[in-house]
């Protein structure tokens, strides 16, 4: 008894202590808020480099500022929930006991019933040859005419196909056996197979490729055995085609077998973007199928870009299909004969060719040695959502569980094929050696987690155990669930728990009851009083009480901007291209959550604004030909109303002119129609570039996106100017706005240009776009406006995502304009550079239809530029110092 009193009060003596401490903690981060911005923006830039010399270093920033532990156990009715750990894992002092539990986990597969649609197409009977039942009308007529009571039979109506699903077993695919296995399910429901049966594609131990029953074990067959001469078998196999079958050409014979008889095709979890790098070459192409049911040999193929290959003649196309219900639609309309016309897809040439692995094939090759070169080499190839998905989990611990527990409750609106960018990105690697199914814990390379944490704000990574938490709290008991380790409340468990590791979540006691844990342990007891259990001494005598929720402003990382708490002057944001929009997009989250609070309704007041919508003299406008990069911004915006967005968000729309989708089309008309404006830059008709179709993009080549700029504005300025105008417009009626963040009278309006000059739709357009801003600011007599174009030049990019010799190329036109712009604006100033005339002695411009010659007066524009080493996003530092000066 007297041991255990002992035990009692140094708990207590412990926790005092650490309060105390605690509040140490918080006086001396509220004081870092007073430091200068000098002191702020040295802490960003070495925040970024993520050089870290040791491997303990891997999880520093994940807490708050000044914590180098995980958060405490918080209220004794809360517990807190772990990821498996691997049972011949070394038992550390700081081991406390935890129970096993099921927590809930989200679908692998979403948007199921999506895909149950697709196929749709699929769910059609044919004349069984076995089987009859009875022809009741026949049978009746019969007696009726005839007096014979005498049955008629007719063939009973069966499923058209049956499924064959063979899943590549290869070392890549052991992350995708939760998605095989609800596709699986999924397929099964559908009601459209008269039966779906699973093989399993693997090689023998003599080297020869086969299939098995089973995932793990199972005798070896010959793919000749899942031949069905009939012609009534789909299959479909699921690989990333990353394994050495693929690049040797071994599966695309056994591929090339099997289409013989029926259609086949490839289901790839891997996104569009990345089937260049695997073991089959993707072409697009136009499908046709003569017949429902026809076989891959009897499908036509003609290419996209007309031209035929010669390995494309000689060999059987397989469609290659994302696990999506576009595509998969697409290929059921094909194969049962309901697309008269063809459909668009991609194909992979069935034919024994072997490619070349040692060049950007997906998880093979080098990769950069620093954890930054990591990083901004993934930025620059990877998609916006990949990128922003990789940030988030950089702030929870990395099994495919907890990965896709965070994709669901911070991006909701991904698809598992952004988090397959993330898989073969090689920031990460597998940790430890706990293989059981879905629980194989990753982890970042060192020094990878910090820079990436850099790139979410602080407030964003304690919302990340958040909204986990509050997942699983509302989800608790459901039928979908994995293993996951609960710290005891009452100090009872039969688990060894190290708990020195992160926790993923944390729930509250009655949650922890429905998940299969004990009662608290205030439950047990009499009064308020509550002993503290192993995990919370555990804890406690680590240091001071820690929250895992920030207890103020951020004022470190690369985000600064959600500190921002006053907006002296109006700003407009332009963003040009693919790097210029994903630099507002993060600008503008940021804006978001720091002066509308993390909850969004700071500015809300006698009803006038919606949760997370900016005040008026904040004004963001986005500019590109490619459609896809122009849906960025709405999906950065993660607010309840899509009004409040489209209150100080504008997109260009189009930029790609109508009627025209190649760029001969356009540089033909332009020949003709605008000779004068363009026969100084469009390139001669002999070496004019080829690009199409115009709305996925420029293909990198400046001069198409100028040529695309040009014919929209053939008819007038008015494309273009409309939505400038609606911007500008908007923050000349923000003064009261302006005041409720902290303005004062509006004096001007800093615009800043964000764009990359290697290459694509900035390069073309940005010195256009910059003399059209001026422009619209001169004819609305709007006083005091200084433009700062962000300048992204190609050193910033890495060789083969973006930068290079090529891109250095491409940049050519762009950095003369450039210069052109520098040494304009350094030019003396002529009259009244707010209202003075256009047609001024000595300044350069652009004829442009109908508005005649557009000039810049000196002095407005300041040029600032980004070169290597530097990641493109890190421009909207610049913008969040200049809001706050």
């Amino acid at each position: 008894m007297e041991v255990a009193e002992a035990v009692w009060l140094a708990a207590r003596i412990i926790e005092v202590e650490g309060g105390n401490a605690g509040k140490s903690g918080v006086d001396a981060s509220a004081a870092a808020e007073d430091l200068p911005a000098a002191s702020a923006s040295t802490g960003d830039e070495a925040e970024w480099r993520g050089d870290t010399e040791s491997e303990s270093d891997a999880h520093a920033g994940i807490w708050p500022q000044g914590q180098d532990s995980p958060p405490s156990p918080g209220p004794p009715d809360h517990a807190l929930l772990y990821t498996p750990q691997s049972p011949d894992s070394p038992v550390r002092q700081s081991a406390a006991t935890a129970e096993v539990v099921r927590s809930p986990v989200t679908a692998a597969l979403p948007g199921g019933l999506d895909l149950l649609r697709a196929l749709r197409p699929l769910k059609r009977t044919v004349p069984s040859a076995r089987q009859l039942l009875l022809d009741e009308v026949a049978t009746a007529d019969r007696i009726a005419d005839e007096g014979l009571v005498l049955p008629l039979l007719k063939p009973a109506p069966e499923r058209w196909l049956s499924l064959v699903l063979v899943v590549d077993v290869g070392p890549s695919m052991a992350v995708w056996r939760p998605l095989v296995d609800e596709l699986r399910e999924l397929l099964g429901r559908l009601g459209a197979f008269r039966d779906v049966r699973v093989w399993y594609l693997r090689k023998a131990q003599d080297g020869t490729l086969g299939v098995t029953p089973r995932a793990t074990t199972g005798s070896m067959h010959s793919p000749r055995e899942l031949v069905d001469p009939s012609g009534r078998q789909a299959m479909l196999v699921v690989s990333d085609c990353v394994d050495d079958i693929w690049w040797s050409g071994e599966a695309g014979r056994t591929l090339a077998l099997w289409g013989r008889s029926g259609p086949v095709a490839i289901l790839q979890p891997l996104p569009q973007r990345l089937w260049n790098r695997t073991g089959v070459t993707p072409v697009p192409v136009r499908l046709y199928s003569s017949t429902p049911g026809v076989p891959n040999t009897l499908l036509t193929a003609v290419p996209a870009d007309g031209v035929t290959g010669t390995d494309q003649r000689d060999s059987m196309p397989v469609p290659l299909l994302e696990i999506q219900p576009e595509w998969l639609g697409s290929w059921a309309k094909l194969i049962s004969g309901a697309a008269e016309g063809g459909v668009d897809g991609v194909v992979a040439a069935a034919a024994p060719t072997v490619r070349d692995s040692t060049h950007g094939a997906v998880g093979r090759g080098s990769f950069p040695e620093h954890a930054a070169d990591l990083v901004v080499a993934f930025r620059s190839a990877a998609s916006p959502e990949a990128f922003r998905l990789a940030g988030y989990l950089a702030a929870a611990p990395l099994t495919l569980p907890t990965m896709r527990l965070v994709q669901r409750v911070m991006l909701p609106a991904s698809r598992p094929a952004h988090l397959a960018e993330v898989f073969v990105s090689g920031l990460m690697r597998q940790a430890g050696g706990h293989e059981a199914l879905g629980h194989i814990p990753y982890d970042f390379l060192p020094g990878v987690r910090d820079v990436l944490l850099g790139s979410i704000r602080l407030s964003e990574t304690a919302r990340v155990h958040d909204e986990v938490s509050a997942y699983i709290a509302e989800r608790a008991g459901q039928s979908r669930d994995t293993t996951s380790l609960m710290a005891s409340l009452t100090g009872s468990g039969d688990q060894l728990l190290d708990t020195t590791r992160e926790p993923f979540a944390q729930v509250p006691a009655e949650v922890a009851q429905r998940l299969g844990g004990s009662a608290s342990s205030r439950d047990a007891t009499d009064g308020d009083e509550h002993e503290p259990s192993s995990l919370e001494a555990t804890l406690s005598e680590s240091g001071p009480s820690r929250s895992s929720r920030p207890t103020g402003p951020a004022t470190g990382g690369p985000c600064t901007v959600a500190t921002v708490g006053r907006i002296h002057q109006p700003v407009l944001f332009v963003g040009l291209g693919g790097t210029g929009i994903r630099i507002g997009a993060d600008l503008e989250r940021g804006l978001r959550s720091g002066v509308c609070g993390p909850d969004g309704r700071n500015l809300i007041t006698d009803g006038r604004r919606l949760p997370f919508q900016l005040p008026n003299c904040l004004q963001f406008v986005y500019a590109d030909i490619s459609e896809s990069e122009l849906d960025l911004p709405r999906q950065a915006y993660q607010g309840p109303d899509p009004a409040a967005f489209d209150a100080t968000s504008r997109i260009l729309h189009p930029l790609s002119p109508a009627g025209y989708d190649s760029s001969p089309e356009v540089t033909r008309m332009l020949r003709v129609a605008m000779h004068e404006e363009t026969r100084a830059w469009l390139p001669p008709q002999d070496r004019q570039p080829k690009v199409a179709p115009l709305h996925l993009g420029a293909g990198q080549l400046p001069t198409v996106a100028r040529a695309a700029l040009f014919a929209t504005l053939r008819s007038g300025l008015g494309p273009v100017m409309r939505q400038l105008s609606e911007a500008i417009s908007a923050i000349g009626r923000s003064q009261s706005d302006l005041l409720e963040v902290g303005g004062g009278r509006i004096r001007g309006c800093d615009v800043f240009v964000a764009f990359s000059v290697a290459g694509g739709t900035g390069a073309g357009i940005f010195y256009d776009v910059i003399h059209l801003i001026s422009h619209e600011f001169r004819r609305l007599r709007f006083p005091g406006v200084r433009i700062h174009p962000l300048v992204v030049m190609p050193s910033a990019f890495p060789p083969g995502a973006g930068g290079g010799r090529e891109a250095e190329l491409n940049a050519a036109g762009a950095v003369i304009d450039l210069a052109r712009l520098i040494d304009q604006q350094n030019a003396r100033q002529v009259g009244n550079a707010d209202f003075g005339s256009a047609a001024e002695d000595g300044l350069l411009g652009v004829r442009y239809p109908g508005e005649g010659f557009v000039t810049l007066p000196p002095r407005r524009c300041r040029p600032l530029c980004c070169s290597a080493g530097v990641p493109a996003w890190h421009q909207m530092i610049y913008a969040a110092r200049s809001l706050r000066r």
